[in-house]
C-alpha cells in the first residue's frame, strides 16, 4: 500500500497503532492503581517507542538489501512486532516456565 508516494505508511501505522494502544492501557491500568499491569504495558510501549527510534536508523538499509519501500515498510512492521513479543517474553518468563503450587 503506498499512501501519497509514502512507502512506509503500513509500519508506521502499525508502530502508531500499537503505541498508541499500550500506552492507553498503561494510563489507564495506572489510573486503576493496578501497578504490576501498569509496568507490563509501560514496558511494551517503551519496546515500541525504541522500534519506532531504531527503524529510523534502519531506513538505510533498503538500498543494501534491495527491498522496495513498500516491502521496507511491512518488513519495519514485523520488527516492530517481533520487538514488542520478544520484550514481553522477557519479562513474562518465570510466568511461562514455572508451575503453580
Amino acid at each position: 500500500m503506498d499512501v501519497g508516494g509514502r512507502g512506509d505508511f503500513p509500519g508506521v501505522f502499525v508502530q502508531i497503532s500499537l503505541w498508541i494502544l499500550c500506552t492507553l492501557a498503561a494510563f489507564i491500568t495506572a489510573r486503576n492503581r493496578q501497578i504490576a499491569v501498569h509496568r507490563q504495558w509501560m514496558i511494551r510501549s517503551y519496546a515500541i517507542t525504541f522500534t519506532f527510534i531504531a527503524n529510523r536508523v534502519l531506513n538505510l538499509w533498503p538500498r543494501f538489501f534491495n527491498l522496495t519501500p513498500n516491502q521496507f515498510a511491512w518488513w519495519d512492521a514485523y520488527v516492530c512486532i517481533l520487538m514488542l513479543l520478544g520484550c514481553d517474553l522477557a519479562f513474562n518468563h518465570r510466568e511461562l516456565t514455572h508451575r503453580r503450587a
